[in-house]
């Protein structure tokens, strides 16, 4: 799913549902394991992540990329 996919269809889905998207750049809680492929990222932790999905469930936002980044 992009960012431009989730701006668009929040206009057009039906009233009262809404769609977002969480970008997070890598999960430390991975590092061990794929770090060595992803050269450049820094990881943020498991719990930032989970703190957008809360925001974006709980929260009364439509048609947001929430990035979640160092």
């Amino acid at each position: 799913m992009t960012g431009a996919f989730v701006e668009c269809v929040a206009f057009e889905i039906p009233r009262g549902i809404r769609i977002n998207l969480i970008n997070p750049t890598f999960l430390e809680e991975a590092w061990d394991i794929y770090g060595e492929m992803m050269p450049g990222f820094e990881p943020v932790s498991g719990r930032l992540v989970g703190k957008a999905f809360e925001r974006s469930v709980d929260g009364f936002i439509t048609g947001q990329v929430l990035y979640v980044d160092a």
